[in-house]
């Protein structure tokens, strides 16, 4: 359950944080040196799948009202 970085033969289930540290690359970069390359491994993908998206994650529709949660005090307001 892992994918090879192309650029040092490393296994990762996600490269994104990978190519930023070690290779000082974004996503963008390495999907145009190797435009075929995985970046996130497949199982570790269909598994995520299965929990769904977070509730504040879904883009809301026209017409849909949600109610925003109530964070506590700013800090300037707390002294």
């Amino acid at each position: 359950m892992a994918i090879k970085c192309r650029e040092c033969g490393k296994e990762f289930i996600r490269l994104k944080k990978h190519l930023e540290v070690k290779h000082n690359m974004n996503l963008r970069t390495y999907k145009k040196l190797y435009p075929d390359a995985l970046t996130v491994d497949p199982e570790f993908s269909k598994k995520m799948k299965q929990y769904g998206r977070p509730q504040n994650m879904i883009p809301i529709q026209k017409g849909e009202k949600r109610a925003l949660k109530k964070k506590g005090k700013k800090w300037y307001e707390r002294i």
